[in-house]
């Protein structure tokens, strides 16, 4: 089986043969390291293949054409965001616009945890979601990741209208993507982000715990304060999950 999380830049993939189990990570927008990820593809025979993406249509578009064609056999599955999944609720009005790497990470946390989570993603944009395991998710935050500047940042929402009175930073947990967007400079960052952490635990039942994942998850366990785990692969695990339930 493999599994391949596709963010803003890295495209991370897990091999999992008779429960031993492979990492690898590419950056899609070089291509050497996309030669390398078909190189991947090439040197297995896959039985099942799942892909989660957040990048641009033409860039899935372009994985999925290259997976069914390294792959012919291989049955190939697109994890997306869902509405509900086994008592699992997104706060979204439009639960499309949650990301699927986002929505996977509560998967994970719902399902793998017995109390009320603060999940942050911290990558190319730092995601911060509420997770009740009463109510489910409660919505959340999208902070520019520590490297990334504004531009880019806005780059990952092409949709939006960022003249929108929509567009203001919240104290209360964003339930769309306009909401959710803080549009921050970079000495802001990590001051507002574990400002928000303090902050919402109070919206949660304690004990609450935070779980941190995503390349630059060791610079906030640095500096957060509470009860806290560090989770390599949470996005992975939530994947595993939806699979399993889903059939």
């Amino acid at each position: 089986m493999l599994l391949i999380d596709c963010g803003n830049s890295a495209l991370k993939c897990r091999i999992i043969d008779n429960r031993q189990v492979q990492d690898r990570a590419f950056n899609w927008q070089q291509q050497a390291q996309w030669s390398d990820f078909i190189d991947l593809l090439t040197g297995h025979a896959f039985d099942q293949i799942h892909l989660a993406s957040v990048a641009n249509q033409h860039t899935t578009d372009k994985l999925l054409q290259d997976i069914h064609q390294c792959q012919p056999k291989a049955r190939v599955t697109q994890l997306f965001t869902l509405s509900e999944l086994h008592g699992l609720t997104t706060a979204y009005t439009d639960y499309r616009q949650l990301g699927v790497d986002r929505w996977l990470t509560l998967v994970a946390g719902f399902f793998n945890y017995d109390q009320d989570l603060l999940i942050v993603d911290a990558g190319s944009a730092i995601t911060v979601d509420l997770l009740s395991q009463q109510q489910g998710h409660l919505g959340g935050a999208i902070v520019p990741g520590f490297n990334t500047d504004l531009e880019r940042f806005k780059g990952f929402f092409p949709y939006l209208d960022y003249a929108s009175p929509e567009i203001v930073i919240i104290d209360r947990p964003g339930r769309s993507t306009a909401e959710c967007v803080h549009l921050l400079e970079p000495q802001e960052r990590m001051p507002h982000l574990l400002g928000l952490l303090e902050h919402w635990q109070q919206l949660l039942q304690p004990p609450v715990k935070i779980l941190l994942c995503g390349q630059d998850a060791g610079i906030i366990a640095a500096r957060v304060t509470g009860q806290f785990e560090q989770v390599s692969d949470l996005v992975f695990q939530g994947m595993l999950k939806q699979v399993e339930l889903q059939g």
